[in-house]
C-alpha cells in the first residue's frame, strides 16, 4: 500500500510537471491554446468543488471556464485529459532561500507557481530572467536584496551599514540591480521603525520588510513607518498554543 501511495504521488507530481511544461509552452501569442478538460475545480473561495470542468488557456492566460459538456475546445488546441485530477490557484511560498536554480522545478510540481525569495543574489535574478524567457522551468520570483543589517551583522554576507546615508546608498543600489523589495535584519539592532522611516523618505516607492525584533505589540508601528511587509515568528502566536495544538488560544491571539 505504502509502495502503491509513493507510485501515486510521483505520477501526480510528472503531471503537474508536464502541464506547467505545456503551459509554458504555449505562453506565445501565436501559440495554440491549451485545454484542461474533465478537471475538478476548487477556486480556494470556500465554493465546493466545481467537477466536470473545463479550462481553455490561451497566450499565458485562463480564456474560459465552463463544464466540459458546453465548453468548446479551440480548433488546433492541446487537450490534457484531467479526469479524477484538481485544478487549484497556484500556490505562493512567502520566504524562500531556493539554494540553487536546479530546485525551482520542484516548486512548480508541487503546485507551488510564485515564490518570495527572501535574500536575493546575482543568480536569483538570472534564474527569473531565464524563468520568463521560458528557458527554465520556475515559478514567479519576487526577490529582495541581500540582507541589510548594522555595523555587527548577524549573518555573514549581510550588507553592513553604519549610517542612515550608508543606508540609503545600499537602497539605491539594490533598487538599481532589479530587487523588488529590501530586507533589514535584525531590524530591532540599526533602530527599528525610525530606521524604515528614515529609509522610506527618499524612497517612497521601494518596498520594505522589516524582521527581526518586530512582533505584533509593534507591528502597527513598523506599517506606519512605511514597511510594505513584516516578518513575525514565535511573536504571533504564543508558543502553548502553538506546541499544544490549542486551535481556539491560536485564533483568540490572531491580530484583528
Amino acid at each position: 500500500m505504502k509502495n502503491l501511495r509513493l507510485l501515486i504521488l510521483l505520477l501526480f507530481l510528472l503531471f503537474l510537471l508536464t502541464l506547467f511544461s505545456i503551459a509554458q509552452s504555449t505562453s506565445g501569442t501565436n501559440s495554440p491554446a491549451l485545454v484542461l478538460t474533465h478537471v475538478t475545480i476548487i477556486d480556494a473561495t470556500g465554493a465546493p468543488p466545481q467537477p466536470e470542468m473545463s479550462v481553455i488557456i490561451s497566450a499565458g492566460r485562463i480564456a474560459a471556464i465552463g463544464k466540459s459538456s458546453i465548453v468548446a475546445v479551440p480548433q488546433g488546441a492541446t487537450v490534457v485529459d484531467a479526469a479524477g485530477k484538481f485544478l487549484i490557484p497556484g500556490l505562493w511560498d512567502m520566504h524562500v532561500h531556493p539554494g540553487g536554480r536546479e530546485y525551482l522545478k520542484l516548486f512548480i510540481a508541487n503546485g507551488v507557481t510564485g515564490i518570495r525569495v527572501m535574500w536575493g543574489s546575482p543568480e536569483d535574478y538570472e534564474s527569473r530572467k531565464n524563468i520568463e524567457a521560458g528557458d527554465l522551468l520556475g515559478p514567479r520570483m519576487v526577490i529582495a536584496s541581500p540582507l541589510v543589517d548594522g555595523p555587527k551583522p548577524y549573518w555573514p554576507g549581510s550588507i553592513s551599514v553604519s549610517t542612515t546615508a550608508e543606508a540609503r546608498q545600499v537602497v539605491d543600489k539594490a533598487k538599481m540591480s532589479g530587487a523588488d523589495f529590501v530586507k533589514v535584519f535584525p531590524c530591532s539592532a540599526v533602530g527599528g521603525q525610525n530606521y524604515i522611516r528614515a529609509l522610506k523618505a527618499p524612497f517612497p516607492d521601494v518596498r520594505f520588510i522589516a524582521s527581526g525584533g518586530v512582533n505584533r505589540q509593534t507591528a502597527g508601528d513598523f506599517i506606519r513607518a512605511g514597511a510594505s511587509a513584516l516578518g513575525i515568528r514565535e511573536g504571533l502566536i504564543p508558543a502553548k498554543a502553538i506546541l499544544g495544538r490549542e486551535l481556539d488560544l491560536r485564533t483568540a491571539s490572531s491580530p484583528s
